[in-house]
């Protein structure tokens, strides 16, 4: 009989990782692996493939010289590649108010429902864990370092962002408060605060 054996049938790796693949046969039989594009050296029983992509491999063996009647045997594994994730936010250096608690949330793509995420540091947030979260800080300009890994091969992608605190600013006056003008004419009108950003209405 046709004897092969993959003692491991399948793994997790990251895209590009070199992996190590065993397989046993019968010593008088002979064999040969595929894909073998995708093969270094596939000269022996054990390969070192590196996929980037989720890739079956196969070694068949068979009876050397034997009729079409002993048919050969093949025996598979499966590498499963998880793709690094894509981090992205919505805005990478928002400017809020010290009295404001800010929303962050880090999406990750591809679409994977078991990523582990990381937020540092997590002196101002209310979880770490989690792809959403909430920042309360005082004034002052701060640094957060993301991070989000894929459920089995833990193939991690890390990004940050700047998130700028400021203090509530005072509205303290207006000149002129009333005036007439005739029609036509331009009034110039100023505001005092230390606001960093005006908006008037009418435009």
């Amino acid at each position: 009989s046709v004897y092969v054996n993959m003692p491991r049938k399948s793994g997790y790796n990251c895209p590009g990782d070199t992996i190590t693949i065993a397989a046993e046969i019968d010593p008088s039989l002979g064999y040969y692996w595929s894909p073998a594009n995708l093969i270094p050296d596939a000269n022996g029983l054990t390969i070192k493939p590196a996929p980037v992509a989720t890739t079956n491999y196969s070694i068949t063996a068979y009876q050397i010289g034997a009729p079409a009647t002993c048919p050969s045997r093949t025996a598979t594994y499966t590498a499963y590649v998880e793709p690094y994730p894509m981090i992205s936010v919505p805005d990478y250096h928002p400017t809020i108010c010290l009295a404001d608690s800010f929303d962050l949330s880090m999406q990750v793509r591809p679409d994977n429902p078991g990523y582990t995420y990381q937020w540092s540091p997590g002196t101002y947030l209310r979880e770490t864990n989690k792809s959403n979260t909430k920042f309360y800080a005082p004034v002052g300009n701060y640094k957060l370092y993301m991070r989000a890994l894929t459920p089995n091969a833990k193939c991690a992608s890390n990004d940050s962002m700047q998130i700028t605190v400021v203090p509530p600013f005072s509205f303290t006056d207006i000149t002129p408060k009333d005036t007439t003008i005739h029609y036509g004419e331009s009034v110039a009108i100023e505001a005092f605060g230390d606001a960093v950003m005006w908006s008037w209405s009418p435009v």
